[in-house]
């Protein structure tokens, strides 16, 4: 009887094991043959019921490779399109425009940095580089032209050394003025200033040029193309003031930049020289660039970049050249009388009289312009619908297919749950 009942107790513990085992395989079961009758995925249905006469399970092996290759190609073309996206490409655009538009900011230098008249209050080291004399300094070395090219020039490498270190005040009282310079301007035939004229430009100290002046242009709207709707301008170049151991001429540095941007007038200037009048016709595009994310600007994301082109003549003609004395005769503020100032100009040779002019003439040659603009090449929509595309060509699924596996963790999450606790 003792043995009787072992054994039946055995009998009830492989029985329980079974028991469990069998509910296992069943819930396991459940789970892939409800994916199966409900998935919208193409070929799971396969797995299960082949057609009549093939082998079951060579059926069912050769659908599974067909379904982990199509997925495997359709992981690997996923990767693809978030790479794509992710790297934030875009393309560009050109539009052919017309519209009125302000005059740009212009900026102006005298090549002369430093005013022969102005010297005395600098260093004695930079007089006498400049072969300067005066009562404070000694009798600066001889400099004469028998020492060379190669002399001259190094000298002016010297020269830009020393500047460097002269008080910054100094040095703008020793360069040319604004006031003193432009003697003309006029925009679409009507005078420029109303009031005080250097109240329309903002002063720069530059080591190459000296003073440079950027013209506040705010109120100088083009609505015409053409000479007759620009900007006219004549200039007092001061050529006798001019240094000649540091410079081999007479002329400005003209800088034509969009407004609230520094002008650079030793990389992006023009140089218009003396006895002249500069024709500068302006021509425009804008560019916008894609910021944030699509694309790191170093310049400006949009911006206005301007194409100058000059042509010049022979100016003035010798019956404006007194006129053009008296002005700057009138405007010297010196102590000596008008006649005296007028003498004193006439003494000196027509070549260095006609050097101390310059006439410029700036304008749009057309108000059409390029607007070249840069425009995400693949957003979020298109990426979507590559998406759809690709997962419906692979698996035959959709948006909504691909939250099935989500489906299944409810049913799992429970069955582990019942596992651990039991």
């Amino acid at each position: 009887m003792a043995a009787n009942g072992s054994t039946r107790h055995g009998d009830n513990v492989q029985g329980g094991e079974s028991s469990s085992d069998t509910e296992d395989s069943d819930v396991k079961k459940s789970f892939c043959d409800y994916m199966i009758d409900t998935t919208a995925w193409n070929g799971m249905g396969k797995l299960r019921n082949p057609p009549h006469g093939f082998s079951r399970r060579k059926f069912q092996v050769v659908w599974t490779l067909l379904l982990l290759l199509t997925t495997g190609i359709m992981l690997w073309r996923l990767v693809l399109l978030i790479n794509l996206y992710c790297s934030w490409p875009v393309q560009t655009e050109v539009d052919m425009k017309f519209r009125s538009r302000d005059m740009p900011a212009l900026t102006f230098c005298n090549v002369n940095p430093i005013r022969r008249s102005r010297m005395d209050n600098l260093s004695c080291s930079l007089q006498n580089l400049l072969n300067h004399s005066s009562r404070a300094c000694p009798e600066p070395d001889s400099y004469t032209a028998h020492r060379g090219l190669d002399t001259f020039f190094n000298r002016s490498h010297e020269i830009l050394l020393e500047i460097v270190k002269q008080d910054r005040d100094e040095m703008e009282a020793a360069g040319h003025q604004i006031e003193d310079m432009l003697i003309h301007c006029a925009f679409a035939g009507n005078s420029c200033f109303s009031g005080n004229m250097s109240s329309y430009f903002t002063r720069e100290w530059t080591m190459d040029y000296g003073n440079c002046y950027t013209m506040d242009t705010s109120g100088m709207h083009v609505s015409d193309s053409g000479a007759a709707a620009g900007l006219d301008l004549i200039f007092n170049l001061e050529a006798e003031e001019s240094l000649s151991t540091y410079l081999t001429g007479y002329g400005m540095r003209v800088v034509v930049h969009e407004r609230g941007t520094q002008p650079f007038p030793s990389a992006d200037g023009l140089s218009a020289k003396f006895a002249c009048n500069a024709w500068l016709n302006k021509e425009f595009n804008e560019i916008v660039s894609q910021g944030d994310r699509y694309c790191n600007c170093f310049n400006p994301c949009m911006e206005t970049v301007y194409r100058i082109m000059v042509s010049t003549r022979k100016w003035p003609i010798a019956a404006l050249l007194p006129v053009l004395e008296q002005e700057v005769c009138h405007r010297s503020g010196e102590d000596t009388d008008f006649s005296s100032c007028m003498a004193k100009k006439a003494n000196r040779s027509n070549e260095d009289r006609f050097s101390s002019f310059l006439g410029v003439r700036i304008y749009f040659e057309s108000l059409n312009y390029e607007r070249i603009e840069q425009k995400p090449f693949y957003e979020v929509d298109r990426f979507l619908s590559d998406l759809g595309g690709m997962i419906g060509l692979f698996l035959g699924a959709s948006a909504l297919g691909l939250l099935e596996p989500f489906e299944l963790l409810v049913p799992l999450g429970k069955w582990l749950y019942s596992k651990v606790r039991g």
